[in-house]
């Protein structure tokens, strides 16, 4: 998330581990409405296919892809060295340090939970509108219950087990 004008970000950015979900969603709208925006969305077959690691690098840059503005420098939270276009900086726990970086965890996790809220209403019993796609003991009751379904990551360590 880039911010061109500073002071059109909100104040109270934070870490979206911090949040309540209704502060979430409301940052969410400000940040889309004042920030450039790119979103890089795995699908859970990509993401079995290539591992957690190169897709979230994958994610990452179809995220600077779709961005609308160039970008100068991305910010990244933690330490994963991708292979971008353009030159970037890890920041270890940069979702509390950068307003870009918490912004963009804000991003990343209400479009996170707007899919899973989708793929409940697609796929109704597993509660993922409400475990937002974590292994919960509700969620792995269900797939034993259900069983498992395309959404679901073949690599997960509960759901190998059907394979």
């Amino acid at each position: 998330v880039t911010f061109i004008n500073k002071n059109k970000a909100p104040k109270d950015i934070n870490d979206s581990k911090k949040l309540t979900s209704n502060k979430r969603e409301s940052l969410y709208e400000t940040i889309m409405r004042h920030g450039y925006i790119g979103i890089g969305v795995i699908d859970s077959k990509t993401l079995d296919k290539i591992g957690l690691t190169r897709a979230t690098k994958l994610a990452m840059k179809k995220a600077l892809y779709n961005q609308l503005v160039k970008t100068d420098i991305a910010l990244i939270d933690g330490n994963l060295k991708p292979d971008l276009s353009i030159p970037y900086k890890t920041i270890i726990k940069g979702d509390s340090i950068s307003i870009s970086i918490a912004a963009a965890s804000i991003i990343a996790k209400v479009t996170r939970d707007k899919i899973m809220i989708k793929l409940d209403k697609k796929y109704p019993g597993y509660g993922w509108n409400q475990n937002f796609g974590y292994g919960t003991k509700k969620h792995l009751l269900a797939i034993n219950k259900i069983g498992i379904n395309e959404e679901h990551r073949k690599s997960f360590k509960p759901i190998e087990k059907y394979f």
